[in-house]
């Protein structure tokens, strides 16, 4: 997706499909709540292009799945059994070219996920290009990122700080609900997108809705580059 026009307006929407708080069941992408569900949100947002995670599908039903949501272009990482999965689904109003794929980790370790960091800061383009990056970083930046639980578990953030501060990239104003995930009674703001000076001089009032938890641990994020700013937002 070329972001390079200050005058091209986008919607990415962003989804992790996690766990139903309660039943711990993954709905999936072929969970016909799911289905309803995000036909809701596509008609509501009218998304240029959709990135959805942990999809829990493959093969020919992901074929079927994704003809169905209506969009013209589409790129998949097939799940493995019922678990991982990658969908990039967009129209033509927008072009979008896959450069590279990197495997999936798990993120429960941090040096795991310093390594995938490492890997995205090695993608980082020259200062004259626009460049964000979004979704679950599955660590917080900062303190009150975080509710409940272990207040003392410092060192995913600091860790994080450093591949934002290295990179030189700023956080993208949010609206909407504070913590993006959830589970029992921990809340954090895992998911969040970060930009680039160039992008921020080309969409100055982009902003990020994180929207209402829908059967997912994980909150849909919903991306939006604008001509003119809208409502105040949070930081």
């Amino acid at each position: 997706m070329d972001p390079g026009s200050s005058h091209l307006e986008w919607r990415l929407l962003s989804w992790i499909l996690g766990f139903e708080l309660g039943l711990q069941l993954s709905w999936g992408v072929a969970h016909p709540t799911f289905r309803r569900q995000f036909r809701k949100l596509i008609k509501e947002h009218n998304p240029s292009i959709i990135a959805l995670f942990e999809t829990h599908t493959s093969g020919a039903n992901s074929d079927k799945i994704i003809k169905s949501f209506g969009f013209d272009n589409s790129f998949r990482v097939e799940a493995q059994g019922f678990s991982r999965g990658i969908w990039i689904l967009w129209n033509t109003s927008v072009e979008v070219k896959i450069t590279k794929v990197a495997p999936l980790f798990s993120f429960l370790h941090i040096a795991i996920r310093k390594h995938l960091w490492d890997m995205l800061s090695n993608l980082k383009p020259s200062n004259y290009e626009p460049w964000i990056l979004g979704g679950d970083f599955n660590c917080i930046l900062r303190n009150e990122d975080r509710l409940g639980g272990n207040l003392n578990n410092k060192g995913c953030s600091k860790v994080f700080n450093d591949i934002v501060f290295k990179n030189a990239l700023k956080e993208v104003d949010y609206q909407g609900q504070q913590f993006t995930w959830r589970r029992g009674n921990l809340w954090q703001r895992l998911d969040r997108c970060l930009m680039n000076l160039r992008l921020e001089n080309l969409h100055p009032n982009s902003e990020v809705i994180n929207l209402e938890h829908i059967g997912s641990d994980h909150s849909p994020l919903l991306l939006r580059t604008l001509a003119q700013p809208t409502t105040k937002k949070n930081k």
